[in-house]
């Protein structure tokens, strides 16, 4: 055991998310007889899923709190960044893997620079939107600071879709090495175990699982909901999450006349249970790094309406196995949905296929792939 790899995973916060959830995932589930695992989270408040995180791992949490500013936690852990050297100079890992947001990644650069140098770096990058998309010169000048730290410390860069892959590629030139694509992944079986295909309710549940924020298009599906109800009288929208918009957003189904048809359940530890209790996924989110709860949704053989983004189509998913629409076209998310609401046969049809292409990200095929690249970069620096 004293000749495991010793790896550090940093992440921001451990509230939940599906960031949060594919780390821990990860964690938890590298070979214990193979790694040393550490998790340092850059924070010490939003820990819903810290009961989440394995016996065998330690966990390290900075005492800084987050608050939801990514300018504002930046600047708060420069001026900490003691505090994750020292972390780093006790560990002495061989490898460190940040998962942080793009702003927040800096500072804990500068700790590998000054306090690990000899540790392999890996970044994986959860998301295609935030300045990734942005044009302004303030996100110009971050890029290019970001890339010339990358190369400094010669960091691996992980996507977690092929469509991540292609705009690292042109935002970033400098990188030492070629990013590379690892599609996350979830446990299968998981949700197997309340699969219920030939589900016909009388009330139809039309559910999406999202943090409640900016960028997720809840009011859009909320509008979209409220013409629906008008037409149909058994319908429910089932809204799993919390976030910053929660207040905002349930007094907009009390404007629209759905307050008793929309239930917010905030964070739920049986989402399985639940998304197997409803009959029409969506999905109407602005911009996904992969879309995680989308396919888990589909793991649970649910149809699907989702936002036509290019991530989804670098993930298999075409016009033949879901409903496309156009991202914050309420109209057209209405008419969407609306075919699986008056046809049983069509929900059925499109379940099968959502079942199929779920079959295709396994947690387990995820976590094979980290590990093969963590002991590649081992072996070449050894």
């Amino acid at each position: 055991m004293s000749n495991r790899i010793k790896i550090v995973h940093v992440l921001n916060t451990l509230d939940v998310g599906g960031i949060e959830r594919i780390v821990l995932e990860l964690c938890n589930r590298l070979d214990i007889q193979k790694y040393e695992v550490t998790l340092v989270v850059l924070s010490n408040n939003f820990l819903d899923f810290k009961h989440n995180v394995a016996k065998h791992i330690n966990l390290i949490l900075v005492p800084l709190k987050h608050r939801h500013n990514s300018l504002f936690d930046t600047f708060s852990l420069f001026i900490h960044v003691s505090k994750i050297i020292k972390i780093f100079k006790d560990i002495k890992p061989d490898i460190i893997h940040t998962h942080t947001f793009q702003y927040n990644v800096m500072p804990v650069l500068l700790a590998v620079r000054i306090a690990a140098k000899n540790a392999s770096h890996f970044h994986t990058i959860h998301t295609s939107g935030i300045h990734y998309e942005n044009k302004n010169i303030k996100h110009w000048i971050k890029l290019k600071v970001e890339d010339w730290w990358y190369n400094k410390c010669k960091t691996q860069i992980v996507c977690i879709s092929p469509t991540i892959n292609e705009q690292i590629d042109t935002l970033f030139k400098e990188k030492k090495y070629p990013a590379i694509t690892i599609c996350n992944g979830i446990d299968l079986e998981k949700f197997r175990s309340t699969l219920n295909l030939n589900q016909i309710d009388k009330v139809i549940r039309i559910v999406y699982t999202a943090r409640l924020d900016n960028g997720k298009s809840h009011d859009t599906l909320i509008n979209a909901f409220s013409t629906l109800t008008k037409k149909y009288g058994n319908l429910q929208l089932i809204l799993i999450g919390d976030g910053l918009l929660r207040s905002k957003l349930e007094l907009m189904a009390l404007d629209l006349n759905v307050v008793n048809e929309v239930k917010f359940l905030g964070n739920c530890q049986n989402v399985p249970k639940i998304l197997g209790q409803c009959n029409i996924g969506v999905f109407p989110s602005e911009y996904e790094g992969f879309g995680i709860a989308l396919i888990e949704m589909m793991a649970m053989a649910l149809p699907i309406v989702c936002s036509d983004l290019p991530i989804f189509h670098s993930i298999h998913l075409n016009e033949s196995n879901v409903f496309f629409f156009p991202p914050r076209n309420d109209n057209m998310l209405a008419l969407q949905i609306e075919k699986f609401i008056i046809s049983p046969e069509l929900r059925y049809e499109y379940a099968q296929k959502s079942l199929q292409i779920s079959k295709l990200f396994s947690i387990d095929t995820m976590v094979s792939e980290y590990e093969y690249r963590y002991n590649r970069i081992v072996k070449k620096n050894e």
